[in-house]
Order: C-alpha cells, then structure tokens, then sequence
C-alpha cells in the first residue's frame, strides 16, 4: 500500500543512496505510473529480484538470467530521433544533450525499456539510476516550454525508459541489456 511504499523508499532506499532526496522525489511525484518508475527502481535495488509489466510475455525461459549479478533491463526498438526528444533535450544536462548531438553513432540506436528489470540487491549502476531519478524529479521546473510536453513525454525523461536510456549509454559493466537475439522474442 502507499504507507508501506513511502516507508521503503524513505528508510531502505534512501540508506542505500545516500540521499533524503529520494523520499522527498516520490512524495512529490503525482502520476502514479511516475511514482511506480521510481517505487520499482527502489523496490529491486532494496530487495533484488525480477520485475515485468502486467502486460509483458515471455516467450522463453527467464531462469538463465537470473543468475547475473547487477541489473538485467530490455532493449526496445529503435528511438532516435524521438518525438519527444525534439521537445525535451533544450532542458537536458549538457551531458545528456551531448548523446543527441553524437554524430559518429557511437551510442545505441534503441531505447532500453523499463517493463523488463532484474536486479541483485544493491546493485552499483542501480543506486545510480535511483539517485539520478530523484535528482530528475527535484530539478523538474514548470516553465512555458515545459508544459508544452506531454504527460507521457514528461514521465518517460524524468522517471521512465528515456531517462534509463541516457542514463546506461553506454552501457555500465554491471548491466546487460537483453533483447530478442540473445533472450528470445518479447511481446
């Protein structure tokens, strides 16, 4: 329920990153698919395990995956440029922004989804993810500009896939991105 999930986020996450600012993200955070982005994230980094959408559909075993150390997460098909993207990068950190403006394609044309997680409990790059989404969701500012993007556009660069995307590229050594040729089709 809701008092257990700010208990966990304020108590155990928080502990783990080091930081008050994540309980203070989740409380502040009001669409509830934005608050389960961030709630899944602590949830794996606190306990471990596997997490999958409702929706989601294995068509091969998970079991060989669930021996990795760290943290496991989808590849989806390919994003850039995103329409979403057009919108947001002015507002991204001059890191961030720098992914876009890479012409040399050295980052992956995909976005790495978040309906697919596996984690070992305390994961390095996991902690990370936390800390970097509560720091999103702090930094969030309201500006014409801003209102201008969507709901959607909203959650996926502060809480979601998008934010992941920036956030592994390139990938840590502790996570592997699985997709359809080393995992099987996913639905």
């Amino acid at each position: 329920n809701d008092t257990e999930a700010q208990t966990l986020v304020s108590t155990e996450c928080a502990a783990r990153v080091h930081s008050v600012q994540v309980a203070h993200a989740y409380a502040r955070l009001v669409p509830a698919v934005a608050r389960a982005d961030l709630f899944r994230y602590c949830v794996l980094l606190v306990k471990g395990g596997v997490y999958l959408d409702a929706d989601a559909e294995l068509l091969k075993p998970i079991g060989r995956l669930a021996s990795v150390a760290g943290l496991v997460v989808a590849r989806e098909s390919a994003w850039w440029p995103g329409s979403d993207a057009a919108h947001v990068v002015p507002h991204l950190r001059a890191s961030q922004r720098a992914v876009f403006a890479d012409h040399n394609h050295t980052h992956p044309r995909y976005k790495i989804g978040n309906w697919l997680m596996m984690a070992s409990p305390n994961a390095f790059t996991l902690r990370h993810v936390v800390a970097t989404v509560a720091h999103n969701v702090l930094a969030w500012r309201e500006t014409a500009a801003t209102r201008r993007i969507c709901l959607r556009g909203r959650i996926l660069w502060t809480t979601g896939p998008s934010v992941l995307t920036l956030m592994l590229t390139p990938v840590p050594r502790d996570v592997r991105v699985v997709a359809d040729a080393d995992f099987g089709p996913m639905a």
